[in-house]
């Protein structure tokens, strides 16, 4: 099943905020969201609803999954990406627009 990658402008800005091969690095990792959105090592974040994470060295992808589109909201190093969690999942639910109760 094919997959739309949706990437928040949040998620851009912190990708591009990385080094260059890490971001190179993340960015494959996101476009291969669209062949399978749920890759070997993905999980389900447990405190949160709908998101699920993604680990990449030090670096770990927030990211949920809404029908047939996979929406990436928060890139960046794994110390700092599981704060505000719930602040992700309120930007989830701006993104899809009552697609998701």
């Amino acid at each position: 099943m094919a997959f739309k990658v949706t990437i928040d402008e949040r998620a851009i800005e912190q990708l591009e905020d990385l080094p260059r091969k890490i971001g190179r690095q993340l960015f494959r990792r996101i476009e291969a969201l669209k062949s399978n959105a749920r890759p070997r090592g993905s999980e389900k974040i447990a405190t949160t609803d709908h998101l699920r994470r993604i680990r990449s060295g030090d670096y770990r992808i927030v990211y949920a999954i809404i029908e047939n589109e996979a929406y990436v909201l928060k890139v960046g190093d794994r110390k700092d990406v599981y704060r505000a969690l719930e602040h992700l999942e309120k930007r989830l639910r701006q993104l899809v627009r009552g697609r998701i109760k």
